[in-house]
């Protein structure tokens, strides 16, 4: 038997982010290095193709390639297969959907923007060419599968600049048609998943400056976006609580929405592995164990099987191009989610600042705990987001006053330097 219900567990999701399951190292990709490989997984296999492969980042020639490999975890080992039938290509991307991999976009060796699209069955090993997207040739798009037999492809950057379109593409028809585009400005390199019938972008870089994260102009987005795909509509979400990003991985095991690694809104590698688990319920993201090496990765690949995450290639801060693979274990965070004990309340980083809420459940004190002698603001709102609460906090430790609040389930907003979590409280 589960010892917390559900609702306990939303509210002690931040805790997840210091789960003690650790990366490991597997067999390493025996192709060349590589930044911008193409990645899936169907039938317990994981498959890495084409990409653009080199030694280091301005040393030597790049080179577009259509090599495509299998990863059996099994027996930690891999395959070589026959090469991509298409042409070779980096800058491009792959879903999975019923079964197959959906292979499309990029730029080709001859320097040709792409906009062809091609199916994967892993059964028979064979590829099949479909119904080029009636949109414009692009490279670093979103593009989402979603569990209503649709793709979905948009953003990116074309030979006219920047995208911001969104075109939907059935794979029973075969055919393309033009939806509402993105909110927001226009962008390439976004981060993107799809959880059930919902598709999930933001993120990227664009051209136009908004404000950074550190208070700087930047084009390096923090914003996001859902598309409902029942009725073609677009709602934005809260932006991503840090630093703006771009160039990284991302992946969904159906329940969660995962991005990892990336560049921060300098263009350069973050000093760590980031890796963020987005929860549909909350709109909220939880930060989970970095993944090591020289800092993040540049445009790296991802796959997952059985809850495992895999991740290959891409460039670290050095600009050395990777053929490392690393994997973590999702399943761990949510054995350990349903360990917790939630009296011991709810622990956060910000900025990071360690932050701790507790009890969890309170009958008439909260306690803050903050690892900072920073100043820190903290706001309590109800669920109709009410302020409820106002309070600056300097100590490690502050006491604060619930008992004359109403039973019930409340938002903490935790701001650090600038730097806004939130994190959910009930008040008994």
């Amino acid at each position: 038997m589960k010892k917390i219900a559900l609702c306990s567990i939303l509210l002690i999701s931040s805790i997840m982010a210091h789960s003690q399951a650790n990366w490991t190292t597997k067999a390493p990709f025996p192709g060349t290095a590589r930044h911008h490989p193409i990645t899936f997984s169907l039938l317990d296999y994981g498959y890495v193709l084409a990409g653009v492969a080199g030694a280091q980042a301005g040393v030597g020639q790049d080179s577009y390639v259509k090599d495509f490999y299998r990863y059996d975890p099994i027996n930690d080992s891999w395959t070589k297969l026959a090469d991509f039938p298409g042409a070779a290509r980096g800058f491009s991307y792959a879903v999975t959907n019923n079964g197959k991999a959906y292979v499309g976009f990029g730029i080709s060796s001859t320097n040709q923007y792409l906009n062809d699209l091609w199916e994967y069955d892993p059964i028979t090993n064979t590829w099949k060419q479909l119904a080029s997207c009636t949109c414009d040739a692009r490279f670093h798009p979103a593009f989402v599968s979603t569990n209503n037999g649709k793709l979905f492809v948009g953003a990116g950057g074309s030979a006219t600049g920047n995208r911001k379109d969104w075109y939907e593409y059935n794979i029973a028809s075969n055919t393309w048609i033009k939806q509402p585009d993105l909110p927001g400005e226009t962008r390439h390199h976004p981060y993107y998943f799809g959880i059930g019938t919902d598709a999930y972008v933001g993120f990227g870089h664009g051209s136009v400056f908004v404000p950074g994260f550190r208070m700087t102009s930047t084009n390096i987005y923090k914003d996001f976006y859902k598309f409902n795909t029942l009725d073609n509509t677009w709602t934005k979400l809260n932006d991503f609580p840090g630093e703006g990003r771009v160039a990284g991985g991302q992946f969904d095991n159906g329940k969660y929405g995962y991005i990892i690694s990336g560049e921060n809104e300098q263009h350069q590698n973050f000093a760590n592995g980031d890796f963020y688990q987005y929860l549909v319920d909350t709109d909220s993201w939880v930060k989970q164990k970095s993944h090591p090496g020289n800092g993040s990765r540049w445009a790296t690949g991802t796959f997952v099987i059985d809850d495992v995450i895999y991740l290959v290639g891409g460039e670290d801060a050095s600009g050395l191009r990777l053929n490392q693979m690393l994997a973590y274990d999702l399943s761990t965070i949510e054995e350990e989610e349903e360990e917790i004990d939630i009296n011991v309340g709810v622990e956060s980083f910000v900025n990071g600042t360690k932050i701790q809420l507790f009890p969890n459940p309170a009958t008439d004190v909260l306690t803050v705990r903050i690892d900072s002698d920073d100043e820190t603001l903290i706001s309590l709102f109800d669920l109709k987001g009410k302020l409820v609460l106002d309070q600056t906090v300097t100590n490690s430790e502050t006491s604060i006053s619930v008992s004359h609040l109403d039973p019930g389930m409340y938002i903490v907003q935790i701001e650090n330097e600038g730097v806004l979590t939130r994190e959910r409280i009930i008040k008994q």
